[in-house]
């Protein structure tokens, strides 16, 4: 299995009891062939995995893509979402985001998500709800669901990789229920126990020296990251390219992409490292870069 073990998925018994699988991911570019063909091999693993067990007819795939995108999202493999998709679409019940980019506009519409997701349940055959979501919702995402409907159950899977966490790495530092997820939810890799231990180690002691030197603190200095990979890249932020900063309707800092003009939400100002939040044209150059305000 690409990824190492998924006990939780492996060890559902209960096959009546409604539950939710959050997958936790990057949006990964066909130009990245290494985490391209891993993250697609391990998620259709996990569909693979949960259908086998709660059948085919009783498991439904749930993609954040806006409804609004079906058919380019079903016949494009530039990213890994749109492969994974369509896959599920061939084994199983899908739905797309009733959420749209306007929307996106305004918030992260995580409540938004939680609700389009449990919605799925008003089909009374389906038991096994699998969610492809960014990494950023999940924690969020897995609270309000957790509030709405404690009967379910809800399982977080991380397919994000050890070098896509690096690039979000001091998102993730600051993002205190998102990080209880990534100490729990060890993303795939492929190094021995041994090389893992010693790379967390280097890596947390370089975050909490950051944290230090910016005033900040970790509640608990004992802590330590369990996930995060190749320090000898840490300070590594990859392409960028220059922002036109506009505000949104509701006042918050938004950025607009020079050449295919999409506007992102407002999460993107805040987490700019994050590059899934900020959506381009399926080919403009400026795709899956970092965005910097102008000087």
């Amino acid at each position: 299995m690409i990824g190492g073990t998924l006990p939780e998925l492996e060890n559902i018994a209960d096959f009546s009891r409604k539950t939710i699988v959050l997958v936790g991911e990057s949006h990964t570019f066909k130009s990245d062939r290494f985490e391209y063909g891993n993250i697609i091999r391990k998620q259709k693993f996990i569909i693979d995995l949960l259908k086998s067990k709660f059948g085919n007819e009783h498991t439904c795939f749930y993609s954040e893509t806006p409804e609004e995108f079906r058919t380019m999202a079903l016949t494009t493999d530039d990213i890994h979402s749109g492969v994974v998709l369509k896959y599920a679409s061939t084994q199983i019940p899908i739905k797309l985001s009733s959420i749209t980019c306007d929307d996106r506009d305004n918030s992260s519409c995580d409540s938004e998500y939680a609700s389009d997701i449990l919605s799925i349940f008003d089909n009374p055959s389906i038991n096994c709800i699998i969610a492809q979501l960014g990494l950023f919702h999940i924690a969020e995402i897995k609270n309000i669901i957790s509030q709405i409907r404690p009967d379910i159950k809800i399982i977080v899977v991380n397919t994000v990789s050890e070098r896509q966490f690096l690039k979000v790495k001091s998102d993730i530092s600051r993002n205190l229920p998102l990080l209880e997820l990534v100490k729990i939810e060890t993303p795939y890799e492929d190094r021995t126990p041994e090389e893992i231990r010693r790379d967390q180690q280097i890596l947390f002691d370089k975050i909490l020296e950051e944290r230090r030197t910016e005033g900040s603190h970790f509640d608990d200095p004992t802590d330590s990251f369990d996930d995060i990979r190749e320090p000898e890249s840490f300070n590594d932020i990859g392409e960028t390219f220059t922002v036109e900063v506009l505000q949104n309707k509701q006042g918050n800092k938004v950025y607009k992409c020079p050449i295919c003009n999409i506007i992102s939400g407002d999460g993107a100002p805040k987490y700019p490292t994050n590059t899934s939040l900020f959506p381009h044209a399926y080919n403009c150059p400026n795709k899956n870069k970092i965005p910097i305000e102008p000087v």
